[in-house]
């Protein structure tokens, strides 16, 4: 889950899949390429579903910006003057992904 320059940082995130014997076994290696791999399934497919599922996550969340800043651009309102009025409200919308499991929720 990162381009080129990524590889090898100790925050670098890489969705492994396969054995975990195999894993375990070139952990230390693994961690070389990128610190945060993190083994996802014993199916080798997995990983790339879960690569899918965070570039949806990602570009979705791109595209609505996007979607925005032309709606608001067409009305003559400046994109960062709506950045600046919207910033609290900006910066809770990580909040509403559901991955807070403090709330009873089932993920």
């Amino acid at each position: 889950m990162t381009i080129a320059p990524g590889i090898g940082g100790a925050e670098t995130v890489i969705f492994y899949g396969g054995s975990h014997a195999v894993f375990n076994h070139f952990h230390p290696t693994l961690q070389l390429i990128g610190g945060r791999g993190t083994l996802i399934s014993a199916d080798p497919g997995v990983p790339a579903l879960y690569g899918m599922a965070v570039h949806g996550t990602t570009w979705g969340a791109l595209n609505g910006f996007l979607h925005a800043a032309a709606l608001l651009s067409s009305e003559g309102i400046e994109v960062k003057r709506f950045l600046d009025d919207a910033r609290p409200v900006r910066c809770r919308t990580p909040g509403v992904l559901p991955d807070d499991r403090r709330r009873g929720r089932p993920w």
